[in-house]
């Protein structure tokens, strides 16, 4: 096995709680209730059937509520089940869900209706079988078929991704790993909101791979040092504060605002109102390198900034891949099968003890651990058919994240 499995800071966090078990447990009961192939579609007439149901342990009267029924109208109980399973990689199924339920205040109907909207996002955008499966190497060299508008994207993301206005390096006094924004080398001017949100997809998709267990979440370091009016890009705000909270909930640890000049409190009181409560409690200013190293060792801090680390961020440029061999093929086709049935299986265990809580049947402890053990060996199978499934981006190449998986901060 490449990587060290354990129990992340997530999970930990309701082992024990009778309550949040049960919260959790519930949202497994409502997957299972939308996607287990009672109806075949969620006409308005099916939502009703499936209303009447009685042989299940959790409140039906959520499949009422219209913001639901709209977001369900997206699409269908096999389009949404498959965006679950593509989302859940090498994280815990229960921590996926979890984020959605601690984002909403464990608010379940609200935390469900968040997590459905996402899935049906991820699965219109086609995050994994599109922008993720071609890496930044697709963005490099687009297709000749492509129309120009889309080169046009494909030109500007890389033209940011490749910048070193935001890179990953080293991890604050948390542990979280650290994405350094430089503020000055962004221009609003340089591209459209598409191509930023592309950029921003791939740069929060790679952060998720440097997730390790107990470890959930990741820092961001704004360095506001030498801000001027081409870089107070409020569309990027925007895009930030919307689309990302929503759609990658409880992934942020600390966001340490360094440096800002007078004219971004201005700002920060619009920002402000677009944020989540939970979102903006995270965002620190900090005046100063000895405020700053309150949080971040100045080892670890590079050295434009006034820290120890000589650190400069160098673009690599991606490379086509070549052909897989007829051995690699059957290797990934072989992970793909394990993955699939392992995926079966937890689609099956997660129910299984959520139900058996919810009916306070006394088996679901043992239930629960046999959902656990399917965690698991996801989670191994995972790196090793990564390479397989995910596009090459800047932290492969740079060695941030290792061939097996290894994390190299």
């Amino acid at each position: 096995m490449s990587q060290e499995i354990g129990i992340d800071n997530i999970v930990q966090e309701i082992e024990g709680n009778d309550e949040k078990q049960k919260q959790l447990a519930e949202f497994w009961a409502r997957i299972d209730v939308l996607t287990n192939g009672s109806v075949p579609d969620f006409h308005p007439s099916s939502l009703d059937a499936l209303m009447q149901k009685q042989d299940v342990p959790v409140d039906q009267s959520y499949l009422g509520e219209k913001q639901l029924r709209a977001v369900l109208t997206k699409t269908d109980p096999a389009t949404l089940l498959n965006a679950l399973r593509k989302n859940c990689k090498h994280e815990d199924p229960d921590t996926l869900l979890v984020r959605f339920l601690r984002a909403r205040s464990w608010r379940t109907n609200d935390s469900f209706v968040m997590l459905l909207k996402t899935l049906v996002w991820r699965a219109d955008e086609r995050i994994e079988s599109g922008l993720l499966a071609g890496g930044d190497a697709a963005q490099k060299y687009p297709d000749e078929m492509l129309g120009n508008h889309e080169k046009k994207i494909c030109k500007e993301t890389v033209s940011m991704i490749s910048s070193g206005e935001s890179f990953i390096h080293g991890r604050d006094k948390e542990g979280n790993p650290l994405v350094f924004i430089r503020v000055k080398l962004h221009n609003q001017w340089a591209q459209g909101k598409d191509a930023f949100m592309r950029a921003s997809i791939m740069e929060v998709e790679s952060i998720r791979m440097l997730l390790r267990a107990p470890i959930t979440s990741v820092s961001l370091v704004f360095d506001m040092t030498g801000f001027g009016i081409k870089n107070m890009d409020m569309n990027a705000l925007k895009v930030m504060a919307s689309g990302l909270q929503d759609n990658y909930p409880e992934c942020l640890g600390q966001v340490y605002v360094y440096n800002a000049p007078w004219i971004v409190d201005k700002i920060w009181l619009a920002v402000q109102s677009w944020l989540d409560p939970v979102v903006a409690s995270k965002v620190l200013f900090l005046s100063n390198l000895e405020k700053l190293t309150q949080y971040v060792s100045i080892d670890t801090i590079p050295s434009y900034m006034g820290g120890n680390d000589p650190y400069e961020y160098k673009w690599i440029d991606p490379v086509v891949p070549a052909p897989l061999t007829a051995e690699q093929i059957a290797e990934r086709d072989a992970l793909t099968a394990e993955r699939e049935k392992l995926l079966d299986a937890y689609v099956q265990a997660g129910p299984n003890w959520a139900h058996a809580l919810l009916k306070n049947d006394p088996t679901w402890t043992a239930k629960r651990s046999e959902a656990r053990r399917v965690a698991f060996a996801l989670q191994e199978n995972y790196w090793k058919l990564d390479k397989y499934t995910r596009g090459r981006v800047m932290l492969d190449r740079a060695g941030i994240l290792g061939p097996n998986g290894e994390v190299n901060l």
